[in-house]
């Protein structure tokens, strides 16, 4: 267990999902995490002295600021607060890609297939970006993996460019990414979705159906 991590993850983790992020704020809400059990037992003098010592050091970081529990103030921590000036540092301290990062790499990625000829493709790409900006957060569609994210939509181009032409969903794998059983094993659920909603636009297709549609079977039956 790293204590560092479990305290800075989950304040980040708040951090990346409040007004805070998105540049909203109106008021200054802290971003605070309640220190409990089982990462801070208070009456366990190793686990105690073990988490103080990593707050300790945080603090003087100026990562996070400590809030102690009334009348125990220097004894018993009731909460840490994230320094909203210094979230730079926080993702540092535990090599965590800061949330920008991770959505500008996602935006890049999907602008290179909006101006494609293939208009579905185009309408895709186009909406999960304008998505992602005005959100601040990854659709569900899109992986936040770069590395599957970019294989999703090399197999998007694939099948776009493939027109229809009739094959088998491991040679199409083979063919595209060297691999006959990737598109089964990471892409095959996401991509008919995604086919469902822009290529063919019904919702009540299978994934089957949407695969079929087109032009990859499952099967030479």
């Amino acid at each position: 267990m790293s204590i560092k991590r479990d305290i800075l993850n989950p304040l980040l983790s708040k951090y990346e999902s409040s007004v805070h992020f998105r540049n909203e704020a109106k008021v200054n809400r802290r971003v605070v995490l309640q220190l409990r059990q089982p990462l801070y037992d208070f009456e366990n003098p190793t686990n105690k002295l073990a988490v103080h010592r990593v707050i300790d050091d945080l603090n003087k970081k100026g990562i996070i600021r400590v809030h102690w529990v009334q009348g125990e103030e220097g004894n018993i921590i009731q909460q840490v607060e994230l320094d909203l000036d210094n979230v730079h540092q926080a993702y540092k301290e535990i090599n965590r890609k800061p949330k920008h990062n991770l959505l500008r790499e996602a935006i890049e990625d999907l602008q290179q297939f909006t101006k494609t000829s293939h208009q579905w493709l185009n309408s895709f790409a186009t909406q999960q970006s304008e998505n992602i900006g005005n959100r601040h957060s990854l659709p569900q569609l899109v992986p936040e993996d770069r590395h599957q994210r970019q294989h999703m939509l090399k197999c998007l181009c694939a099948i776009a460019q493939s027109d229809g032409e009739e094959m088998l969903e491991r040679v199409f794998s083979k063919r595209t990414f060297g691999d006959s059983k990737y598109f089964e094993q990471n892409l095959r659920a996401n991509i008919a979705s995604i086919l469902k909603g822009w290529l063919f636009q019904d919702a009540e297709l299978s994934t089957n159906e949407a695969l079929q549609q087109a032009g990859l079977h499952r099967s030479s039956d």
